[in-house]
């Protein structure tokens, strides 16, 4: 069998791009950490919220990656979204698919994102909060409610934390499922090059 044929340039650039997501996936995840963590901090909701749009591009572009080379990973064979999105046999050990050191770091990352999340629920209040000439306020679908400074910075705090969790959770996938694929093409690679 030609590996160099194979759809996606061949069964090494494969696992580097499986291996390269998981890596940016941990990355960008602990980068959406960083930014839930700033929001209690009282750092600038410019700096969080930055670093939030950082972390859910990363998340998007990780998910598209671990997508796109899952549908050129199937080879000649016509592969449905159920399929691709579905772990195999050898997938199931996941345990594997990072070192222990990391899967340990992606689930603190992840029960810091929920945690900050739930805690970012009772902050949120009613509307969303804006900033008009140096007054904040509330506006729930029209209606506008004034808020103090401290109201306004624990609302845009608890809007940023819900933001990243959502980026997290999409990261916390793509770095485990990646990191499986790139496992289980590695096994593969070994198998037929023996």
């Amino acid at each position: 069998m030609d590996l160099g044929s194979q759809p996606f340039g061949g069964a090494s650039l494969r696992i580097a791009v499986s291996g390269a997501t998981s890596v940016a996936s941990v990355g960008f995840l602990v980068v959406a950490t960083g930014a839930s963590l700033l929001t209690f901090a009282g750092v600038s909701p410019e700096a969080s919220k930055g670093l939030a749009a950082v972390s859910f591009a990363g998340a998007l572009l990780a998910w598209g990656v671990f997508i796109i080379s899952g549908l050129a990973i199937g080879g000649s064979r016509r592969r449905t979204w159920s399929e691709i999105l579905t772990y195999s046999e050898d997938d199931r050990l996941w345990r594997d698919a990072l070192p222990s050191r990391v899967i340990a770091l992606v689930g603190v990352c992840m029960v810091v994102l929920l945690a900050g999340m739930l805690i970012g629920v009772a902050d949120m209040g009613p509307g969303s909060p804006e900033e008009v000439d140096g007054r904040y306020y509330s506006n729930n679908h029209g209606e506008v409610t004034a808020l103090t400074e401290d109201e306004y910075l624990r609302a845009v705090g608890a809007e940023t934390r819900m933001f990243v969790t959502v980026a997290g959770v999409f990261l916390s996938a793509s770095a485990i499922g990646a990191g499986s694929r790139r496992n289980r093409l590695q096994m593969r690679w070994s198998m037929l090059s023996a």
